[in-house]
């Protein structure tokens, strides 16, 4: 990325990089359409149940609430949208803290949900839909770099502050998980003696 945009127009912000929405919903959707595509027995046999399920109201609502959340995620991306006051608080102190600010949605909520999918998949199919939300943070990894006027060590920093907390983060989430399972296993519905 920095190869692409080593330019002096970029460097003065003359010109700038406009594939940021492109580049924040070709990632997801791609990514979404793999995994409903060829995580089953066959490319034609996926799409064929995916096309022959009947629509319900919970199928509409689901795609209401996801298609709210994706125009918001398109609203914030780029320079877009204004920051609240308790965000701007959360940035200050993270940029106060470590001298360089990581992305909220790297380390709080991609890269944590990226490591914790790729755990859960490996016993659970359907947690392979968590690798969709994941896929923010490689790509916001990528933006990182298109901020062709911000020092390449500057861009850098963030970007491993961000998969190092998002790591933790992750990390921390499936001892969670391995807790909650053994209790659920051991004192879960079917294992109560009444």
């Amino acid at each position: 990325m920095v190869g692409l945009l080593n330019d002096v127009t970029y460097s003065l912000v003359l010109e700038q990089f406009r594939g940021v929405s492109l580049l924040h919903l070709a990632p997801i959707a791609l990514t979404a359409v793999y995994l409903f595509l060829y995580t089953g027995a066959s490319v034609v046999g996926s799409a064929k149940r995916i096309l022959k399920m009947p629509i319900t109201v919970l199928w509409v609502a689901v795609a209401g609430v996801l298609g709210v959340v994706g125009m918001y995620y398109m609203s914030r991306t780029g320079n877009a949208g204004t920051a609240t006051s308790l965000e701007l608080f959360f940035r200050n102190t993270l940029e106060s803290t470590f001298g360089v600010r990581p992305r909220f949605k790297e380390f709080l909520l991609s890269h944590p949900l990226f490591i914790f999918g790729l755990f859960v998949a490996l016993r659970y199919r359907v947690a392979w839909v968590l690798l969709i939300v994941g896929s923010i943070g490689q790509l916001s990894m990528v933006d990182t770099f298109a901020h062709i006027h911000t020092p390449l060590h500057i861009s850098a920093i963030r970007v491993v502050l961000g998969l190092g907390l998002g790591a933790v983060i992750g990390i921390v989430i499936i001892a969670a998980w391995q807790v909650v399972e053994g209790a659920w296993k051991r004192w879960g519905p079917r294992n109560l003696k009444w």
